[in-house]
């Protein structure tokens, strides 16, 4: 024979030991013309369907495999290292068993790896027909025996192997370079000769070309945490481990041709076919074993009886109910998806009756009144002119996808639900690949090649934050990164290595709500896979693989908004009588207050999908007043309707300004909703069947071709539709007219169903914002507790709303926000940094059992512990969680060494049953046994300002809450700035500015958040500001880039003179800072006159103030008014007392007389 099949390969999917995209290894097969190829990856087969089918498409015959160790109970250190090729269908499974038996209870702890995924001897003695096994390395077990002399031991152990799988053991010999080869190869060779066992050729390939070892070992040690160059580490690899060609190969093994030969007669052993394209639904249980399609018939009717009986329907109203429920059925038994319906419908109804919210639906399946009265969605499709066919065409075969919202709390519990009810074997959750995407593998290669850390995190800082942005579109889109390509070698090394490995899987981890439910034990049809030795396993296959093989996925997604709902409404409903009781689903969608107080003034913040800036500025213009319109704007608000200009028209028609144009009298009804805008895909669905006849399954088959753009399927569409249209009488010319019209909003077409649904949320959110609005919005900030910086805008939305959030207290917050009566909101405990649940728990549980917290001294004495440490303990005193109970902030917190000490000597007195509490530290008569006194002596050291005791406070909830900073610089910069940035933003709304570039202003906050981005017009520096009335975002670039980049980080005060523009998407303003203002320079310059107010006598205070005042000598104009019960008094001081007005200068007066003493002209 004069050719070789390689046997032994891993891909990117080994994660650890591979840069081979499968992609590469199937062309290359075909490349060196080998008529088959073996994948082997490490442990796994997580892409034996991605290879099966690349390899079939390409008439290479694809060899199924996996490279997996053997525990060897002769010696644990010398376990077996096997390649195992499935011959066939049966070996295929007995191999699904064995991969995941090996993550189900086969991870074991070896030297050098953190778990090693092992089978036993015992699975394989009962799982090996249909399997081919080659012992993978020259220096094996057997070969070792040998090398110690004990051959005869080497012979019987041989033995057993090849009893195991007559006829279908090898030994695996290759020739890389590794150590002693030739004489560990010797050895294999006398064992085969001695046994009659074959020896086969392989190369242990893990990269494709020989120059790309280089690449390889940059991968392995980003896997294995280790740097390139390091001379201690270890390599596992050598430069000859490439696809090497028929012809090297041979030439390898000249002198052993039979390991060539070999090689390819196992090829012709293997000839395993995986069916793809069929559908395996599990059989759901029904009474009595009644037949599943008479079940689902008989169930739909009954729940379509009893829906038009409760909504008192008349005969007429009734009939196109009872036929559209017919057409349904006929379609969904006809394709064998009743089960699937009923399967989907239990377990929804199983959430509801256990208290999980599910989502009144998502995506195209809330179109079937079948779904509807079953329960599966809350959408009356009829109501809402929802298409079936949009979601199951019967002329397009294809699965149904339910993709179901749960509140996010109780998903898990109906997964375990569904695995119960079919059977913990037969349900799992799906896979995911984590990837090595841009930013994260120029970090990785530049660790790995020992680059300084802030030469790649530069450099990675370059790559533009957009979704997907890859390193070539990158390259294109920074000029600074092109110069700096083109200039520097270390970038040109870390780039050019990164690109070979972008993309490559990185890890494994678990899809967000991919399930799926087999008929049979899951390892029928894929392996499984799981991180914490058979804790929780989930398929090997991703999404696409696991239907590919036609097991079929339903989508669990957790959705927050949902608990929000779901919260409110249990602590609404609480203590109620059951008629009483709110039911979210049947809430009224005409409530024209909340449309009026929420909607059309954009006071969405926790508002379901309308939350956004353009989206707020959408609403204000469109002034939603009907369901409809929040309909529509879920479909609108997307970047397609957007850039063509749909929402302008859109909004003209329904105001007035444009006039309502039908494109044919008949589609009036159609069309009316949306005021004459072709906006869903169902209307081009509808116009099709109208005006030229098209069955609803056709028309759902043009609406895809118009979304893909083929020139030959549009134009025998085209043809169709207006022979059609001309045949019920309408004009040729204005049939290809809507055509071309139809086409162009297909592009754009959203799917009504999903926005009918997603529009339900949105109202109900609304709604309960409206008239529960405490209540709501303590779950809304529960809801993003762990995502602190989110919180800030949602706090000014509460005090906009005249709702107070009221500190953190340690006797009265909880882990969550919750409201303490109509108007006021306890902040939650799990908002504070640093503070985990643990500790939450901990320090909850005690208090309800012990009674309230009498100081920090009791607290601590009560909770020290593992999870209450000094850092616990600091987050609480600096949020001012003891402000009540105990001294100020600063002298807890400066004497909180002391204070723990004092703690910890009282629970040892106490624990040793001494009744002087501090071994004569204070009186006896001054102790008590609650410890509600002061243990330690406590330093009064210097106060902290209002400014130091808000960065404090901010390091622990990432916002300011007992006040804001910019309150103590707004009187002195108010005649300076152009308004604050509340006044600036309304501005534009109320009096529809359109502002170019050479309109400017001057505005001032603090800074919050920087962020930095690559273009290719060059670097820009986002600066997000906030003056307490609200955030903006600026932009810094050109000459204020470097000044900004040298000078300023956050929580520092910024001024700046901006140019202002329309962000025509969003639109909302943008800000483009054109200079950064130095505060003292312009103070000196802009302020003539200074007024102090003192409003007491304290003789202390004046002396000081004086004091300040000529330290800070200049030549600008002070006036003091003195301001008490008694008196008023205006002084002008005169030349004598006359001040430089720095920012030094403010801030000493204010920390001595307060935030509002001083005034500026």
């Amino acid at each position: 024979m004069k050719n070789f099949i390689h046997l032994n390969v891993h891909s990117e999917y080994s994660l650890h030991d591979s840069i081979i995209r499968v992609s590469d290894l199937v062309r290359n097969a075909k490349k060196n013309k080998m008529m088959a190829v073996a994948m082997t990856d490490l442990s796994n087969m997580f892409a034996f369907i991605k290879f099966y089918k690349e390899a079939m498409a390409n008439g290479i015959k694809p060899i199924i495999g996996v490279d997996i160790c053997c525990l060897n109970d002769a010696c644990e250190d010398d376990d077996y290292e096997l390649t195992i090729l499935c011959q066939n269908e049966k070996g295929l499974k007995n191999l699904f068993k064995l991969v995941s038996w090996a993550y189900q209870k086969g991870q074991v702890e070896k030297p050098h790896y953190d778990k090693k995924i092992t089978i036993s001897k015992a699975w394989l003695q009962t799982n090996a027909e249909g399997l081919i096994v080659i012992m993978t390395n020259n220096q094996n077990p057997f070969a070792n025996l040998c090398h110690n002399g004990k051959i005869e031991q080497a012979n019987n152990e041989i033995k057993f192997w090849n009893n195991l799988c007559p006829q279908r053991f090898y030994l695996g010999i290759s020739r890389i370079g590794e150590t002693n080869e030739e004489l560990y190869i010797k050895y294999n060779l006398m064992l085969c000769s001695q046994n009659d066992i074959p020896v086969v050729a392989i190369n242990k390939v893990r990269f494709i070309i020989e120059d790309d070892y280089e690449t390889h070992e940059v991968k392995v040690c980003i896997a294995d945490g280790e740097y390139l160059d390091d001379g201690d580490r270890k390599t596992k690899y050598t430069e000859q481990q490439f696809f090497k060609n028929s012809k090297q190969m041979m030439e390898l093994f000249r002198d052993i041709p039979e390991a060539i030969d070999n090689s390819v007669q196992i090829a012709y052993r293997c000839n395993v076919t995986i069916e793809l394209g069929n559908t395996y639904l599990p059989d759901f249980p029904t009474k009595n074993n009644q037949n599943l399609d008479d079940f689902f018939l008989i169930s739909t009717k009954n729940k379509l009886d009893k829906f038009l009986i409760k909504n008192k329907f008349t005969d007429e109203q009734k009939i196109p109910y009872i036929e559209r429920l017919e057409i349904e059925n006929k379609v969904i038994k006809e394709m064998g998806f009743a089960g699937y319906f009923l399967i989907v419908a239990e377990f929804i109804q199983w959430s509801k009756d256990n208290g999980i919210m599910v989502g009144p639906g998502r995506g195209s399946g809330a179109g079937s009144l079948a779904a509807y009265v079953l329960g599966i969605t809350d959408v009356d499709p009829l109501k809402y002119d929802l298409l079936f066919e949009r979601f199951l065409n019967p002329e397009r075969v294809s699965l149904p996808d339910f993709d179901i919202d749960f509140c996010t709390q109780g998903r898990d519990e109906v997964i375990s639900h569904v695995a119960k009810l079919y059977g913990e074997n037969k349900v799992s959750q799906i896979i995911t690949y984590g990837r090595m995407a841009a930013k994260g593998v120029v970090r990785d290669v530049g660790r790995v090649l020992k680059l300084p850390y802030f030469f790649c995190d530069r450099l990675a800082k370059l790559i533009p934050l957009d979704i997907g942005i890859t390193l070539s579109s990158a390259m294109q889109q920074s000029e600074e990164l092109s110069l700096r390509y083109k200039n520097e070698e270390d970038v040109r090394r870390v780039w050019d290595m990164a690109l070979k490995l972008e993309g490559l899987a990185r890890n494994a981890s678990t899809h967000a709500g991919g399930v799926v439910i087999a008929p049979s034990a899951l390892t029928d049809f894929t392996p499984l896979y799981c991180e914490d030795n058979g804790a929780k396993f989930i398929t090997q296959l991703d999404k696409d693989d696991v239907e590919a093989i036609g097991l079929v996925k339903f989508d669990f997604l957790g959705l927050g908004n949902l608990t929000i709902i779901d919260k409110t409404i249990k602590i609404i409903n609480t203590d109620k009588n059951d008629d009483e009781k709110i039911d979210i689903s049947t809430i009224p969608t005409d409530d024209k207050a909340v449309f009026e107080n929420i909607l059309i003034k954009a006071k969405t913040i926790g508002v379901f999908q309308l939350e956004s800036p353009g989206m707020k500025s959408l609403m204000q213009k469109l002034k939603p007043s009907v369901f409809e319109d929040i309909v529509a704007l879920v479909a609108l608000y997307r970047p397609g309707p957007l850039g063509a200009g749909m929402d302008v028209d859109f909004v003209n028609r329904k105001h007035g300004l444009s006039q309502i144009e039908y494109p044919h009298p008949s589609l009036e009804n159609t069309l009316a909703p949306t005021y004459g805008t072709i906006l869903y895909q169902e209307q081009v669905m509808q116009i099709a069947q109208i005006l030229s006849g098209y069955s609803l399954g056709e028309a759902d088959i043009l609406r895809r071709a118009m979304g893909k753009k083929k020139k030959e399927e549009m134009a025998s569409q085209r043809q169709i539709f207006i022979t059609g249209a001309v045949k019920n009488n309408i004009d040729k010319n204005l049939a290809s007219k809507i055509f071309d019209d139809m086409e162009k909003f297909a592009e754009y077409g959203f799917n009504k169903s999903h926005s009918v649904a997603y529009a339900m949320i949105a109202w109900q959110t609304a709604y309960l914002k409206f008239h529960y609005p405490a209540i709501f919005m303590a779950q809304v900030l529960t809801g993003d507790k762990g995502k602190t910086e989110k919180l800030a805008p949602i706090i000014k939305e509460c005090n906009d709303m005249g709702l107070q959030i009221m500190p953190p207290d340690i006797n009265q917050s909880i882990d969550d926000f919750y409201a303490l009566d109509d108007n006021k909101i306890m902040y939650g405990l799990g908002a504070i940094k640093g503070v985990g649940s643990k500790a939450i728990g901990k320090l909850i549980s005690d208090r309800e059992q012990n009674g309230d917290y009498k100081n920090l001294d009791d607290f601590l004495v009560r909770n020290i512990s593992f999870v209450m440490t000094k850092a616990v303990v600091e987050a609480l005193i600096k949020t001012g969680c003891f402000d009540k109970y105990d001294d100020k902030r600063h002298i807890l917190s400066n004497n909180m060494p002391s204070i723990i000490r004092a703690a910890e000597q009282e629970i040892k007195n106490q624990q040793s049953g001494q009744s002087d509490l501090f071994g004569g530290g204070r009186d006896n008569d001054n102790s008590t046994n609650e410890g509600q006194n002061k243990n330690a002596v406590r330093q009064n050291l210097k106060k902290w300002s209002k400014q130091k005791l808000l960065i404090e406070e901010k390091k622990f909830l990432d916002l300011y809450l007992s006040g804001h900073p910019f309150e103590q610089y707004a009187p002195i910069l108010s005649n300076i700035m152009d308004g604050n940035i509340e006044e600036i933003l309304n501005k534009n709304k109320t009096e529809n500015i359109t502002y170019s570039k050479k309109e400017q202003v001057i505005v001032a906050g603090f800074i919050t958040k920087i962020t930095k981005k690559s273009f290719k017009t060059g670097p820009i520096i986002f600066v997000t500001i906030d003056d307490k009335t609200a955030l903006i975002e600026l932009s810094v670039k050109g000459q204020t880039y470097d000044s900004f980049e040298v000078n300023y980080k956050k929580d520092q005060l910024l001024l700046c003179k901006c140019s202002l523009s329309v962000d025509k998407f969003r639109d909302t303003l943008r800000f483009s800072v054109e200079q950064i203002i130095n505060i003292d320079d312009y103070l000196s310059k802009n302020i003539n006159n200074i007024k102090i107010t003192i409003t007491d006598n304290d003789n202390l205070k004046i002396n000081q103030l004086k004091q300040i005042i000529n330290k800070y000598k200049g030549d600008k104009l002070i006036s003091i008014l003195y301001k008490t019960e008694q008196a008023t008094l205006n002084l002008s001081l005169g030349g004598h007392y006359t001040i430089n007005p720095k920012m030094e200068f403010f801030d000493k007066i204010q920390t001595l007389l307060g935030w509002n003493c001083i005034t500026c002209h």
